[in-house]
């Protein structure tokens, strides 16, 4: 018995011709480069009678420097008024109350001011006066007195070393609390004791207001 074969497996159809591939184009040579990788078409190409230089093809570029200049020196100007506006009330006078008025405080004028202070009631006790200050004269007083001129004695060569406002003010407010216990009859609050010699030495407790000149031999 025989097989009969599918006539489209017995006969194919022969393929269609295929035509020959074009031949690729030859590569084109590579494109001149400056040496920072610019592209060719942003080199610089020499004058020629068709293209005018850059130089003389590019329009005059006028210099900004009149109106920088003018800028600039408006800036400095602001910044000193500004400068000068804000040292003034960093370092300008503060206003302190002390008993006997109100002390307008600057840093180069405390120790005049305090030393002026201390005068004001040494003198006083000096003058056998202390009514000129609003005290009665007692033995309480006059140590007290003492111990004031002692206490302002330090803030006067404290302050003559050199100080800012803000310690100006601090000491004009220490000086002014001395004043009010003093004038109030009350002891100052801080001791004090001055040796002058092996015989001789000025002792003031702040916190009962008893002292005055001692011998320190004596004392226990």
């Amino acid at each position: 018995m025989t097989r009969r074969v599918p006539r489209y497996l017995r006969y194919r159809r022969p393929a269609d011709p295929q035509p020959e591939p074009a031949p690729e184009p030859a590569p084109e040579p590579a494109a001149a480069y400056t040496p920072y990788g610019a592209p060719p078409e942003l080199v610089s190409l020499p004058p020629s009678a068709e293209q005018p230089a850059a130089a003389e093809a590019a329009a005059p570029v006028r210099s900004g420097f009149p109106s920088t200049y003018f800028i600039v020196l408006a800036m400095v100007v602001v910044a000193l008024i500004g400068g000068g506006a804000y040292f003034r009330a960093a370092n300008g006078p503060v206003e302190v109350e002390t008993p006997t008025g109100v002390l307008s405080v600057t840093a180069g004028a405390i120790e005049e001011q305090l030393a002026e202070k201390r005068a004001l009631y040494t003198d006083a006790i000096k003058a056998d006066d202390l009514a000129s200050v609003g005290l009665d004269d007692t033995a309480f007083n006059r140590t007290a007195v003492v111990a004031f001129g002692y206490l302002l004695t330090d803030l006067v060569i404290a302050a003559g070393f050199g100080v800012d406002r803000d310690t100006a003010v601090e000491y004009a407010e220490t000086a002014a609390d001395y004043e009010r216990l003093l004038l109030a009859g009350e002891p100052l609050g801080d001791d004090v004791e001055i040796t002058f010699s092996d015989d001789r030495a000025f002792v003031y407790d702040g916190e009962t207001g008893k002292g005055g000149y001692v011998d320190p031999s004596e004392q226990g």
